[in-house]
Parts: structure tokens; C-alpha cells; sequence
């Protein structure tokens, strides 16, 4: 799984934005090239409707972009969650065809 327990948010989030392409940016929020450069150098920030934007664009460093998951929960990928039934299928023979 993709999840790390103990992560720096900020970091991840930088990443996510650095690897997306500027002209990417520029569609998605309806901004102009200088209007990226500034948010990317930190001399402006995001509006709470772009940040949103932004997060479930995908990137270089994360593909299927972000999503946001509460304090003590995690998110799976659909192929993480087949491979775990799989393998209890196969090792544990608990779940039946039937009850997928």
C-alpha cells in the first residue's frame, strides 16, 4: 500500500504540485503562466477552490493525483484491494466467489 503513517503533508503537496506541468496549472485554474509561477515560488497561495483542483489533478509523482483521507483512515487502490482478496482467496480460502 501507497500509505505512510507518519507523513509530511507539506512535502507530498509540494511534489504533487512541482511535477505537474505549469501549462497543465495554467488550464486547470484558468490562470496565466505568471500567475503559476508565483504560486509554484510561494509568492501566492491558493485559493481554497484551486488547491481542490489542483489535488486531484495527476502528476508525475502521483499519477492518480491525491485524494484526503480523515485522521485514522487510509485509502486503498482498487488493485491493492483486488490483490488483498485475491490472496485471502488463495491462502485463507474464507471468502466465497459468491460474496464478492
Amino acid at each position: 500500500m501507497t500509505s505512510k503513517i507518519n507523513c509530511n503533508s507539506e512535502e507530498i503537496l509540494q511534489q504533487h504540485l512541482f511535477s505537474i506541468a505549469p501549462a497543465v496549472l495554467s488550464h486547470a485554474l484558468d490562470l496565466d503562466s505568471s500567475a503559476i509561477s508565483r504560486i509554484r515560488s510561494g509568492e501566492r497561495g491558493l485559493k481554497f477552490s484551486e488547491f481542490a483542483k489542483i489535488i486531484h489533478l495527476p502528476s508525475n509523482t502521483y499519477p492518480d493525483g491525491l485524494s484526503i483521507a480523515g485522521g485514522n483512515e487510509m485509502h486503498v487502490s482498487r488493485d491493492e484491494l483486488l490483490a488483498l482478496v485475491a490472496l485471502s482467496k488463495k491462502f485463507l480460502n474464507t471468502i466465497k466467489p459468491e460474496e464478492m
